[in-house]
């Protein structure tokens, strides 16, 4: 047996020295070693492949946020943020079935699942209705207001507050079920997708939460506000900020597989159809992206070295970005998300031009010209494509063509997307009032 005999005071600065004399003679050798470590921390914190040696825990249920016919259960109705259904919606002309009105302007779309709308509202409560008489059903105080749609699973319903608080319900008695400090305001809505919710803060936090519990999976520090829904699909998550990045992560570890940059913030929701997804800048640009496209490491530094390359002139052409299929300019500036049928993408501007392009090409449709600036949607329900104005007024346009159908003015500003079930269309608007509308001929 060996037995370890401690080093003596005495024998400490030899040590030292003998070091140090390493370091000096061989400067080479510890500068390679130093750099290789700091690409080394980089990737892993870039990728987060920590997460592949501690994995998250596993969602306790895989309930998912209701998707079938005469449901709208999350802000852009489905996982992929496609903001569009089937359903008709009204014809020409709408007539009023009836009207909720709250004390003050409500700032977040309802939802509709199984006959009830639920509903956050701007004086600081929660509430299911009768989804044909309007008529209360429960009632959830919150106390501050909340800018976030309900997204609804199973037996819950989910939705952000800005106190920082994220509160799960019981749907049908509206008691607490659990709750959680995302730390800071909550502004974008959640999605809820096989046992987990995804739900993005101002703290640049995208937290993916057990949806039966609320215990944390995992989350994903960005570098801007997260202030629009993820997107879900193929156990990937989709998720952009406003500092202009749009990040694609894995929904089991919240490690990331792609990353691109927009080159402005990105103030709407990612879209996701088949293998492309869509973002839209603040700028104008729309993007179509690879889905399956990934990013390596060390591929965004030297993409962005390219780029002070062509911006000294030492470079002919701007460099192009890994997974981009096409991008398309509208001209204006874009603070909404975009929508997605009939193999096109829908984009609204805020200054009120709406465009229809190809979503295979990039290639535009249509455009049309209103004159109300536009702050809410855009959606398509059927054939019809609704968008809502600063100054109260719902447009009907043809999504095929472009040509507006009918509009309906309510009391203030539309600042939520519409919502459509079946023949029903509800609009939430800042005069406090939420409008059930239908076809006048109803009976």
């Amino acid at each position: 047996m060996t037995t370890r005999i401690p080093m003596s005071a005495d024998e400490r600065p030899h040590l030292w020295r003998r070091i140090w004399d390493f370091v000096r003679r061989r400067p080479w050798t510890i500068g390679i070693v130093l750099v290789f470590g700091l690409i080394l921390w980089w990737v892993t914190i870039s990728f987060n492949l920590i997460a592949l040696i501690f994995p998250a825990p596993e969602a306790t249920t895989r309930i998912s946020a209701y998707t079938g016919s005469e449901t709208w259960a999350q802000l852009r109705r489905t996982a992929q943020n496609s903001a569009s259904t089937p359903d008709p919606g009204p014809q020409t002309p709408v007539a009023v079935r009836w009207t909720y009105n709250t004390a003050r302007p409500i700032l977040a779309a309802p939802t509709v699942v199984a006959g009830r709308i639920y509903l956050t509202t701007g004086d600081g409560r929660a509430l299911a209705l009768e989804r044909d008489t309007g008529q209360p059903v429960w009632e959830f105080a919150t106390v501050v207001p909340s800018d976030t749609s309900p997204a609804i699973a199973g037996d819950l319903l989910f939705f952000g507050l800005r106190n920082k608080r994220f509160v799960a319900l019981d749907r049908e008695t509206g008691e607490l079920r659990w709750e959680k400090d995302l730390g800071n305001p909550v502004l974008a809505s959640p999605i809820v997708a096989d046992g987990t919710v995804y739900i993005g803060s101002t703290n640049r936090q995208l937290y993916a939460l057990d949806a039966a519990t609320g215990q944390e999976r995992w989350t994903l520090t960005l570098g801007g506000w997260i202030v629009a829904p993820a997107a879900y699909r193929d156990d990937r998550v989709a998720v952009a900020a406003q500092d202009g990045l749009l990040h694609i992560v894995e929904a089991k570890t919240g490690r990331t597989r792609f990353v691109y940059d927009a080159g402005w913030p990105i103030m709407g929701a990612p879209a996701i159809h088949e293998d492309q997804v869509l973002i839209v800048s603040h700028r104008g640009t729309v993007w179509s992206l690879d889905w399956n496209s990934s990013t390596y490491p060390l591929e965004r530094a030297w993409w962005a070295t390219r780029v002070n390359l062509f911006v000294w002139g030492l470079l002919p052409g701007v460099p192009s970005q890994q997974g981009a299929i096409w991008a398309s300019s509208i001209g204006d500036s874009v603070a909404l998300s975009p929508a997605i049928a009939h193999n096109a993408v829908y984009v609204a501007s805020s200054g009120g031009k709406v465009v229809s392009l190809d979503i295979g090409t990039g290639s535009e449709r249509w455009a049309t010209k209103l004159d109300q600036k536009i702050t809410a949607g855009p959606i398509v329900t059927g054939n019809t494509l609704l968008v809502g104005s600063e100054d109260g007024i719902l447009y009907a346009l043809d999504s095929f063509t472009g040509k507006e159908e009918w509009s309906f003015k309510t009391g203030g500003k539309i600042s939520a997307s519409p919502v459509v079930v079946g023949d029903m269309l509800y609009v939430a608007s800042h005069d406090g009032n939420l409008y059930a509308l239908s076809s006048s001929k109803r009976r």
